[in-house]
């Protein structure tokens, strides 16, 4: 006997529901792909003899987060030799004299002043900073960190021998995503969405793209040789994602980024309120999308579709009953998404809650890069500490950028 026609109502859901469940689903095949890649990529190899490192912090206006970050890359329980060098970019809020207090307490660490050599017109601060940073370190290999990171005594010793694994094509770039520190409502619903992005894709499908994949800029270490190869920070001087942009420049020179489980030796506190969240993820998200309309669009269908619409089945299926076309669909994508975000908030040691905040972040995440794309289309830009990000950045000075690579 066949079944009788399904009206409009029961077409739509079914596609919506059906739709999420292959969204939801694919993405929980993607983790436990890059869990299994984070697995292999955090085997340790022998060293020899310890190499030297230089770890490098840009700071700018972090009083509230140096100390922390810099003790604990001074309790670290590295053999090898290692300094540690804080830039300060012009900071507003006492970070220098923090740093000085360390300084006097402990040789390995070194102050810049980042009045010496102001930003250049078209620069973003950040790069600048790294950059200089860059041509000051003396190590064989050069860690960049931001100064809202802080690790356990063990990360540079086993990143280190993470790093050493063979591995062909060479590995260019290491970065990798710290536990994100979640305090109160707002990190607790919306910071998982950063270490999730690393899950869209199977990681060796988007660390591979000449575009650029995923390398948080909270961690990048290099070899010096590769580094200097690559040109450095330099290369990418009027990046507001320069930590994409710089995983695109390590592919297209042949060289391999990888991933390590970083989550397993620190943690970061990027954001304290939901004004920083905002505005911090506002910085980069509009060029994420590229400032197209289109982008944002599907990213908004995305959200709604996968990450909010699925909470909706069991409601649906009690008012509609659980013999409708949707209903098998859409529990199914509701299952899918709340196990995969269970998973992530095991991994960031979040909040028990988080999980359940699915729908907020999802909201979230499209309204702002709704609003990023429009802020970036419409010239109004970000203001983020004291630095308007437009879109609409001057070129940088011939001689600012040759000092730079150190050419001149």
């Amino acid at each position: 006997m066949l079944a009788p026609p399904m009206d409009l109502t029961s077409i739509i859901l079914l596609a919506v529901f059906s739709a999420a469940a292959l969204l939801n689903l694919a993405q929980l095949l993607f983790y436990f792909i890059n869990r299994s890649v984070l697995r292999r990529t955090g085997r340790r190899a022998e060293v020899g003899a310890w190499p030297s490192v230089d770890v490098c912090i840009p700071a700018r206006d972090e009083a509230a987060n140096i100390e922390r970050c810099v003790r604990s890359l001074m309790a670290q329980d590295y053999a090898g030799e290692f300094r540690i060098t804080v830039l300060d970019d012009e900071s507003s809020d006492g970070t220098a004299d923090i740093v000085r207090r360390l300084a006097a307490q402990d040789a390995r660490v070194r102050l810049m002043d980042g009045r010496a050599e102001p930003l250049p017109s078209g620069w973003v601060g950040k790069v600048w900073a790294n950059t200089r940073l860059g041509r000051a370190a003396q190590g064989q290999w050069l860690l960049f960190v931001d100064a809202d990171t802080f690790f356990d005594s063990n990360m540079l010793r086993e990143a280190l021998a993470c790093a050493h694994q063979a591995a062909d094509p060479p590995v260019g770039l290491f970065s990798g995503y710290l536990r994100f520190e979640q305090q109160g409502l707002w990190e607790g619903a919306l910071m998982a969405s950063f270490f999730a992005s690393q899950h869209m894709l199977p990681l060796p499908l988007a660390l591979g793209r000449k575009a650029g994949g995923p390398a948080p800029g909270h961690w990048h270490l290099f070899r010096r040789e590769t580094y200097e190869r690559l040109g450095g920070y330099a290369k990418v001087w009027d990046k507001v994602l320069d930590d994409m942009e710089t995983s695109a420049l390590v592919n297209r020179a042949g060289l391999a980024t990888r991933l390590l489980p970083l989550e397993r030796w620190g943690a970061v506190r990027m954001y304290r309120s939901f004004g920083e969240i905002w505005w911090g993820v506002q910085k980069s998200i509009g060029y994420t999308l590229q400032k197209s309309w289109l982008n944002a669009l599907c990213l908004v269908l995305l959200m709604l579709v996968s990450g909010v619409a699925p909470f909706f089945a069991p409601f649906l299926a009690a008012w509609r009953g659980f013999s409708a076309p949707e209903t098998l669909p859409g529990l199914t994508s509701l299952c899918a998404i709340l196990l995969w975000r269970w998973l992530i908030q095991r991994d960031q040691t979040g909040p028990w809650w988080g999980w359940l905040s699915h729908p907020l972040m999802a909201i979230f995440l499209a309204a702002n890069g709704s609003h990023g794309v429009a802020a970036l289309k419409f010239g109004i830009g970000v203001v983020w500490k004291g630095r308007r990000y437009d879109g609409k950045r001057p070129p940088a000075a011939p001689n600012e950028a040759s000092r730079a690579n150190g050419t001149e």
